[in-house]
């Protein structure tokens, strides 16, 4: 009851500006080579049983706009399920215990080890959340941890199978490659977790067990359902929408997220919206 009468005077004191704060925003479509308005947007994605919205996770400019969207999400939809690739798979059953009131906020990120998993302050995060639970959707952990992805090539490794099918078989396109490793070579870290074919694996399988894990939540919530993750999981369709649709080929809308500068260096798309943030 307290999170419901929260939902409803957050919402109502949100519902004013949200119309001027959607018509600020400003919305690539690539198949029209034109830019339309977050409102417009939101229209078209009626229909879509899946959205997966990207994101920059440290960037708080855009869990910001995810608000924006995700209110108007509700108020044109009504209650929808929202996905975190920021909750890996296993806590669901505390994700659960959490939305019914039976874990405070201190004790469900003590339990799934936000800080030590994520790795990126759950506060950003925060309003998502509790505009989604308040509202009557349920929350879907789909993230799958680093550690997990290191024990399947582990095993792989062990059984001779590294490079065989069916692992070579989910890496996608060229162009998914390329991006791949110009995102490798771009941070520092990810040449400690070992060479540029380990961290292709990994994503590879990181993608498709995020899948399976969408998979998973939206067949046992069936209800309209906004995916959050960061836009390498998603842009052009690659990693996750595609892996996805290859298990249920429901009817499904992407956004990436990035500035004006990204924006140029990384065209053509295949995603339907790309969400441009000053």
């Amino acid at each position: 009851m307290i999170r419901l009468l929260a939902f409803f005077v957050s919402f109502m004191a949100f519902t004013a500006p949200l119309a001027s704060a959607l018509a600020q925003m400003d919305i690539w479509v690539p198949s029209e080579e034109r830019w339309i308005g977050a409102e417009e947007m939101v229209k078209r994605l009626e229909g879509k049983a899946v959205v997966f919205l990207g994101e920059v996770h440290n960037d708080q400019r855009h869990h910001d706009a995810q608000l924006i969207f995700l209110r108007s999400f509700l108020s044109q939809y009504g209650p929808f399920n929202m996905a975190l690739e920021a909750l890996p798979h296993w806590t669901q059953e505390k994700v659960d215990l959490f939305l019914k009131g039976d874990l405070t906020e201190r004790e469900f990120l003590e339990v799934v080890e936000c800080d030590r998993v994520w790795g990126f302050p759950y506060f950003m995060y925060r309003p998502l959340v509790d505009l989604v639970s308040s509202s009557g959707g349920n929350l879907i952990a789909m993230g799958v941890e680093l550690s997990e992805v290191r024990g399947v090539l582990e095993k792989m490794e062990g059984e001779g199978l590294r490079t065989a099918p069916p692992l070579d078989a989910l890496f996608g396109p060229k162009p998914y490659t390329e991006e791949l490793k110009k995102f490798y070579d771009s941070v520092p870290v990810h040449k400690g977790t070992g060479d540029f074919k380990n961290f292709l694996r990994a994503q590879a399988l990181r993608d498709e067990f995020m899948a399976r894990n969408l998979l998973k939540g939206f067949k046992r919530y069936p209800k309209r359902t906004v995916a959050l993750m960061g836009n390498g999981h998603l842009i052009n369709y690659w990693g996750v929408p595609a892996r996805f649709l290859s298990h249920l080929g429901l009817p499904v809308g992407t956004i990436v997220m990035y500035s004006r500068e990204q924006i140029e260096l990384k065209r053509p798309y295949q995603n339907e919206f790309v969400w441009v943030i000053d």
